[in-house]
């Protein structure tokens, strides 16, 4: 019997993250009405600090849910 579901939203492409229109590709409560202006304002403020702070791979990998590195054969 299958009893779990698993979703993973992520960014189609890094250079999204210049366009905080897409980040509902990542972020599905942004089409939520209520909670839109609120969580969109704390992302854009989350990817300006990381940008500042020249941790912009942090909030890539957190909040756009991308894999930012490979290696071949890495076991997780």
């Amino acid at each position: 019997e299958d009893s779990t579901l698993a979703l993973i939203w992520q960014q189609d492409d890094q250079d999204e993250v210049e366009n905080p229109e897409t980040w509902v590709k990542s972020n599905p409560l942004l089409d939520l009405p209520a909670k839109h202006d609120t969580l969109l304002k704390g992302l854009i403020s989350e990817r300006d600090s990381k940008l500042e702070d020249g941790t912009l791979n942090d909030f890539i990998n957190r909040n756009l849910n991308m894999w930012l590195q490979t290696a071949k054969d890495k076991y997780l």
